[in-house]
């Protein structure tokens, strides 16, 4: 797990984000619609998470 915290503007900025149910200082809660969507994403093209999240259009 990451040792990020998100500031009050970084939260604000999170949370318009259609895509995220919750942020937090230290978390993030994606959607199920968009968590559904990430992993028919993954699985699809076999990427790394990480290539199929850069892949997929956050806001």
């Amino acid at each position: 797990m990451s040792k990020i915290t998100f500031s009050n503007k970084d939260i604000n900025l999170l949370e318009k984000n259609p895509n995220i149910l919750h942020v937090s200082e230290k978390s993030i809660t994606y959607t199920n619609d968009f968590k559904s969507k990430f992993i028919d994403e993954y699985q699809k093209k076999e990427n790394s998470p990480a290539k199929s999240l850069s892949s997929m259009v956050l806001m």
